[in-house]
Order: C-alpha cells, then structure tokens, then sequence
C-alpha cells in the first residue's frame, strides 16, 4: 500500500512539473526572443538606441557593457510585465490540451496544429507585450511607422504558434510518458517553424 501511494505520488509531481514546463517554456519563447528580436530592430533604426551600431562595429568594453546593462533592464521589464500573463495563458492552454489529450484516439498531428493555431491567437491577449509597439515606433522611420503594429502582430503569431505547439506537447506528455523529452514533431512541422522564425527574423533585421 505504500509502494503504490508512492507511485502515485511521484507520478502527480511529474504532471505537476509537465505544466510547469509548459508555462515556463511558453515564457521563453514568448517573452525573451520576441525581445531580443525588438532589441536588435531597434537598436539599429532608432537616434537615441539602446544601443549603437557603432559599438557593434568597432566593440569597446564599455560599449558592451552598455549593451547588456541595456538589454538586461528590457529583458527585466518584459518578464515583469508580460511574464505572468504569458504564464497565466500558457497555464489555461496547457490544462484544456491536457483534457483534450485524454482521448486516445487524439491525432498528434491535428492537435498540436489546433494548439498552435490557439497559441497565436493567446499571444495577441498579452495586452502589455503591445507596449513592444512604441519601442518599434521609436526605431522606424516616420514614412515606415504605419507598418508597427503588422510586424508586431506577425511577432505575436509566430512566438505564440511556438508556444502553442510546445504546450501542446508538454499536454501530449502528460498522458503518453513514453513519448519522451524531446518533442516528436513531424519535419514537416519543423521545416514551418524554421521558415517562420526565418521569415520573423528577415522582418526585423535592422537597416542599417
């Protein structure tokens, strides 16, 4: 009797911990890269940057430091802002893919699409991460400015699609352990992700 109360109470704690990995990895990759993204767009295009191109080109130590200090502080204000209502949104997906996940007949494929297609539409529900909108508008050129809020909503459906599929997949854990850590996804699925973080990352390239 207590072998198996044990067993059932490791087992909760490994559910417990594929939310949490849910969340704090929705954190991640919907918080943190779309800031860095933000970061670099900005600091090219923008007069009064957070960094200079010319620190980039010819790097000095102080210069360096100033742009991580600078960075730190963004990175810092993004996670308090929006890291808890990406966590919070990350929680609620994860639990309804969770019960979703319970039917075995469940195809992984059209569910981690449909857990994609719900990420992105989360993602636009982070109301701080549209504050993103008046960093872009200090760094674009006023003729461009009418193009902020098209990037940033493309920024918030491909992180929030990512989010989407590794919830998704931390929700397909929960009832198959077997599968393993590494996500199963088909290359079909990663060739996607890879041309929309490419594609995200062409659109914030700064110009110099």
């Amino acid at each position: 009797m207590t072998d198996d109360a044990d067993s059932f109470a490791r087992l909760r704690r490994l559910h417990g911990a594929y939310g949490l990995l849910a969340c704090a990895g929705s954190v991640v990759i919907g918080v943190t890269l779309p800031v860095l993204l933000v970061a670099w767009y900005v600091q090219f295009r923008s007069l009064d940057s957070l960094m200079s191109a010319e620190v980039l080109v010819k790097p000095t130590l102080p210069g360096i430091q100033l742009i991580l200090t600078n960075l730190y502080y963004l990175e810092g204000t993004a996670l308090i802002l929006c890291g808890p209502p990406a966590f919070a949104l990350a929680g609620g997906l994860y639990l309804w893919q969770r019960d979703m996940a319970e039917d075995r007949c469940t195809n992984f494929h059209k569910f981690q699409l449909k857990g994609a297609a719900i990420g992105a539409a989360l993602a636009l529900l982070n109301i701080p991460g549209w504050y993103a909108a008046s960093l872009l508008e200090a760094g674009t050129f006023s003729e461009q400015r009418h193009w902020v809020l098209p990037m940033l909503g493309v920024l918030f459906a491909v992180a929030g699609s990512s989010c989407g599929l590794w919830i998704t997949w931390q929700a397909w854990r929960y009832h198959h352990p077997e599968c393993g850590v590494i996500p199963r996804y088909s290359l079909k699925t990663m060739m996607v992700l890879i041309f929309m973080w490419g594609g995200l990352m062409a659109l914030f390239k700064p110009h110099g």
